[in-house]
């Protein structure tokens, strides 16, 4: 739940953090959503509505249940964290060994390989859309936030970019935010805003005047009858009374 909580709260709200993982690509997923983002869509609804709806569309295509795994190596990337947390020590021989252990080659040949290309271009998309929808009960989010982050050290890993040399490093590299594509994410977050009627038109008044209202009604209050004495001479009085 705090990995969880984390990746809600955190991993998406960092967009200029040079640090990130950067989740856009040119898929055509993500062309669509620019597009739509942009107001360039098909028209018939707003930029925001349309984002989440192609981002639901996304989710319902390729996870139909919250424990679909659509990524061929979606099982090895969620598990290489913890396959790095088991070893006994963390050097540059060590998180090589224990690469070629859990994908069966070096990391050049995983990432260069078109399984890893497609399976990475789907988790981005996924995450993207996670967030776009807030879907987190749709998804598993915090598997697939660590799928991303797998592919992404692996990425570093087979360019000799960053490669650990001790714990710390290694818990960096793998707890790394991520940054959602801007557009689409500000087009969901507009809020339709309430234009008041114009000067001079019906309804509108004058800038900087408040609205007119009604005349006040005051309801008018009404004495109760009081209590009456049972005589005869007493009624007579009270009928005159009241």
């Amino acid at each position: 739940m705090v990995d969880l909580l984390r990746y809600i709260e955190h991993d998406f709200a960092s967009p200029v953090r040079t640090d990130a993982i950067d989740l856009a690509n040119d898929s055509d997923f993500q062309q669509a959503l620019a597009t739509a983002a942009e107001g360039q869509g098909d028209g018939e609804q707003a930029p925001g509505e349309e984002v989440r709806a192609l981002a639901r569309a996304f989710l319902e295509d390729h996870y139909p249940t919250p424990t679909t795994e659509p990524a061929g190596l979606g099982d090895r990337l969620a598990d290489l964290r913890g396959e790095l947390r088991g070893s006994e020590t963390i050097d540059p021989a060590s998180v090589r060994r224990s690469v070629s252990d859990l994908f069966g080659g070096q990391a050049q040949d995983v990432v260069a390989g078109d399984d890893f290309t497609s399976d990475r271009t789907l988790l981005q998309n996924a995450a993207v859309a996670v967030k776009l929808l807030t879907a987190f009960d749709r998804v598993n989010a915090a598997r697939v936030a660590r799928q991303v982050r797998a592919a992404a050290f692996l990425e570093l890993i087979a360019a000799d970019a960053a490669i650990p040399a001790d714990r710390a490093e290694m818990r960096r590299l793998l707890s790394r935010p991520l940054r959602v594509p801007p557009g689409p994410l500000a087009a969901t977050a507009r809020t339709p805003v309430r234009r008041l009627p114009a000067y001079g038109s019906p309804g509108g008044r004058r800038p900087g005047t408040r609205p007119r209202r009604g005349p006040r009604t005051v309801p008018r209050m009404v004495a109760a009858p009081r209590p009456c004495a049972a005589s005869a001479t007493r009624s007579r009085e009270c009928s005159k009374r009241w």
